[in-house]
């Protein structure tokens, strides 16, 4: 069904559109394919998976078989055009792994419980071959097929990696008792795990990246100058985490690493045990290390493009990191109570705690907020329908049921409102004012709104992301449909809710590298629904879910392991932490030349705008000993790209406010060959506020000296 929704959408909302009276352009119909994911997928899939089974069986039967008829037509369709070498091999991989999995699976009991066998297997081929197609295609930069048989070194990779996930994936019988001397060797190897993990979580080359990092510096260092975050700072990347590694000693490079590290090391240790519970076998932690490793801390972008993950915090933990955390969360709290009656106690530990990492992620940033709730909100709706029950079997009233529903429907939003009140009061006790409010909600929807877009490869990495989200919508409505109460849906709703929310991410920009970066998430989405499915006892339809969990875990490991890049990354040695800096690129020779010549120096206070990165890369400043120096001080937001990309009138109000609450005169450069969109109408911004006194030029750059007007 989701398999239509998704075909049958691209097909018919552009009609849709177009008859209610909107453009039906390509993001149009993204945005509104990916809503119906939420706003209607789950309604028809309840209804079918949950309402039909008590109102008539042949009826829930025959939609069914409807339903299947469709989508092996539209399966077809698909497999029809595409690359029938890929279709071959995936094909041949699947039925490798289902018989990996029968050796694994009581399947005569699967037989008498999920149909007749022959059947079985040829389902299980088929879903394992569109997933492998689907993984497959994280291959962005050529025909995996292609790919893979480029290398025997590859070839061996990608057998090792599926062998190996195959054997970490939860067996279907009962785990044998462990010994204690095998409890003890999982615990050394735990440890040996996470040293190896924080190792990679603190590495200090190579990490930085000039453009990248500069978007969390320069709002930092803005702050440092005396700026306020919703005021005069813009920050495209949130409020908490710009303003928790500012407080860090050192330069704001130095702080921004240290507070990076911190997050990857959570992250990776979140995901690493969230895949180290699905088995006990050597195998398990093999995987857990590799495909923890490999997803956070390595981005192969093309055949020869090998970037760490450090190098894009945007696309990282910075960013994610509170994802993992509610998840996290929402599953470590079933463990607590799985089995036994919930307790008042654990009930409000539960409810306090979530509710304060939820505020906490609206703090952070608007997407986080968005990404958060998605989690947060199905857990906690389906606590608080567990808590009423409880109460009416403890014979409370009516009234009073209804009262303690009330107030804890109403208690987050009252800590929010005491919250944004508090920042209110910070922000008129120390600026006479309060905060613009808009600052914190308009990247994300200049980039929702299609700003720097690029549309889905309906036939690329896209796929990938499907597996997931169908995995979790399996097991939320069979899980569902057995008991809505049960804690193990509050969990599987959660899971859900954030593949589909951090997907937004990939839909808004549609690039590969999206893809990579939200690719950890969804990994630990599917290994936190995989153990509940385990936790539960198996059933005949874990076989389908550990079919396609075999390539998309698997794939990701040989991405990265089988990629040229990936020794030459691993092998660079590390610098000191007092030196890591010495990684930012140095400036044009002719540029650095003509700072220094018309008496420039890096304590000044420098603007760049006019070609394509907007950012001062570091001088060679012969007073230190030949060592790079970053300007710290600006006279406009820094860097420039942060107000850049904004509408003509919101970069206007920044303009003016740093202009009046700095009152810094500066340099300004610009190339002479490069120049970005509306070069003139931001130049003559920045002339209603400062006016050039001084230009100076050689053949490639522009630097004039912008002198504050005086009013």
């Amino acid at each position: 069904m989701a398999l239509l929704f998704l075909v049958a959408g691209y097909r018919l909302s552009p009609l849709v559109l177009r008859a209610a009276g909107h453009s039906g352009r390509i993001e149009t119909v993204e945005w509104a394919v990916y809503l119906s994911l939420l706003l209607f997928f789950p309604l028809v899939a309840i209804a079918i998976g949950v309402g039909l089974p008590r109102i008539s069986a042949a009826v829930e039967r025959w939609i069914k078989v409807v339903l299947l008829s469709l989508a092996t037509a539209t399966l077809c369709y698909l497999l029809a055009r595409s690359d029938w070498k890929a279709v071959v091999v995936s094909a041949a991989l699947a039925a490798l792994t289902a018989t990996f999995a029968a050796c694994q699976s009581p399947w005569r009991r699967a037989a008498q419980n999920g149909g007749p066998l022959l059947v079985r297997a040829g389902a299980i081929v088929i879903t394992g071959t569109a997933a492998w197609m689907g993984s497959g295609a994280l291959v962005s930069w050529t025909d995996s097929v292609s790919w893979i048989a480029g290398s025997v070194a590859r070839i061996v990779v990608l057998a090792a990696s599926t062998a190996l996930v195959v054997r970490a994936l939860p067996r279907c019988d009962a785990p044998a008792e462990a010994s204690e001397i095998k409890i003890r060797w999982r615990r050394a190897a735990d440890v040996v795990a996470v040293v190896l993990l924080l190792a990679l979580s603190f590495r200090t080359n190579p990490v930085v990246e000039l453009y990248h990092w500069s978007a969390y510096t320069g709002p930092m260092e803005l702050l440092r100058q005396g700026g306020w975050l919703l005021w005069d700072v813009p920050s495209q990347y949130g409020f908490l985490s710009i303003l928790i590694p500012d407080i860090l000693p050192g330069s704001s490079w130095q702080s921004f690493y240290v507070f990076q590290a911190v997050l990857n090391a959570v992250v990776a240790l979140l995901l690493y045990f969230a895949l180290r519970r699905l088995s006990g076998s050597t195998a398990s932690w093999i995987v857990a290390v590799a495909l923890t490793a490999c997803t956070i801390f390595f981005r192969p972008r093309s055949a020869t493009l090998f970037l760490p993950g450090q190098m894009t915090p945007s696309g990282g933990p910075p960013r994610f990191v509170l994802c993992f955390v509610m998840l996290a969360f929402v599953f470590n709290h079933y463990l607590r109570i799985r089995g036994e009656a919930e307790s008042d106690a654990s009930s409000r530990r539960f409810a306090i705690i979530g509710n304060g990492i939820w505020l906490l992620s609206i703090l952070w940033a608007a997407e986080a907020a968005i990404y958060v709730s998605a989690i947060w909100i199905p857990a906690y709706l389906l606590h608080i329908a567990r808590g009423a029950v409880r109460d009416k079997r403890q014979g409370k009233s009516s009234t009073e049921a209804t009262q303690w529903i009330a107030f804890r429907l109403l208690t987050p939003f009252a800590a929010l409102a005491v919250i944004v009140g508090a920042v209110e009061a910070v922000y008129r006790i120390a600026l006479g004012h309060g905060p613009d409010y808009t600052g914190y909600i308009e990247y994300a929807l200049l980039y929702s709104g299609g700003f720097n877009s690029l549309p889905v490869d309906t036939t690329g990495s896209f796929w990938f992301l499907v597996i997931f989200f169908v995995m979790t919508s399996v097991a939320v409505i069979v899980y569902l449909s057995r008991d809505v109460l049960h804690p193990r849906v509050m969990v599987v709703a959660a899971a859900w809710g954030g593949v589909w929310a951090i997907s937004s991410y990939f839909v808004s920009r549609s690039h590969p590298a999206n893809l990579l970066s939200i690719t950890p998430f969804v990994i630990f989405a599917a290994a936190v629904t995989l153990n509940v499915m385990t936790l539960e006892g198996w059933e005949p339809w874990h076989d389908f879910v550990r079919t396609v969990l075999v390539p998309a875990f698997a794939f990701p490991i040989f991405l990265t392991l089988g990629h040229p890049g990936f020794v030459r990354d691993i092998r660079k040695p590390q610098l000191s932490y007092e030196s890591f800096e010495e990684q930012l690129p140095l400036m044009e020779a002719s540029l650095n030349q003509l700072l220094l010549q018309v008496g420039a120096k890096p304590t000044d206070p420098v603007v760049r705008i006019g070609d394509g990165r907007l950012v001062l890369p570091a001088w060679r400043d012969s007073s230190t000993g030949g060592t790079r120096v970053m300007s710290a001080y600006s006279w406009l937001p820094k860097h420039y790209e942060l107000i850049g990309s904004l509408p003509p009138a919101r970069r206007q109000i920044y303009i003016d406010r740093n202009a009046r609450d700095l009152r810094l005169s500066g340099w300004l450069v610009h190339s002479k060959k490069m120049t970005i969109p509306g070069f003139e109408q931001q130049l003559a911004q920045i002339q209603r506020t400062h006016r050039e006194t001084k230009r100076f030029e050689n053949d490639d750059w522009i630097v004039s000296w912008y002198e504050l007007r005086r009013r």
